[in-house]
């Protein structure tokens, strides 16, 4: 196969809005525009979910910025449309919003300003928000994921 039915809209880890670059598919891995959450990686292992001190604001399914969509902040990293993200690249393709799943199974659509430090002089302009309350990306809530 061509491995294109990876990207069929039916598809669990591709989002139907993503700007898909061309040619989809390449040698080392598919893109995915929908990652897990790469904070959640320890040590190369997965966490495991008893381990999350904040289910329903941890986010454990992220959209993930591909390579030729926009930044939703010029300070995030490049996407790269790898299977794992964070705050850096959180894609807000739904006209300015995206989707995220959370640790205790529910998933909101949030404003790319609600994921994503966007504050004029702040060091974490373009990555997550420092504390973390509203979305948190590690484990305990008063690590830095940046």
């Amino acid at each position: 196969t061509n491995g294109q039915a990876f990207y069929e809209k039916a598809s669990l880890l591709t989002c139907p809005a993503a700007k898909l670059p061309v040619p989809t598919v390449r040698k080392a891995s598919p893109f995915f525009s929908l990652a897990m959450n790469s904070k959640l990686i320890r040590n190369g292992e997965p966490s495991k979910l008893s381990a999350i001190q904040m289910a329903s604001q941890t986010v454990v399914f992220t959209e993930a910025g591909m390579p030729d969509e926009l930044k939703f902040h010029p300070n995030q990293s490049a996407y790269n449309g790898q299977p794992h993200a964070f705050a850096n690249r959180f894609s807000a393709r739904h006209s300015g919003s995206g989707n995220l799943v959370f640790a205790d199974g529910h998933a909101e659509n949030l404003r790319g300003n609600q994921v994503i430090d966007t504050a004029t002089g702040s060091p974490n302009l373009g990555k997550a928000f420092l504390p973390q309350t509203r979305v948190v990306w590690t484990l305990d809530p008063l690590d830095n994921p940046n």
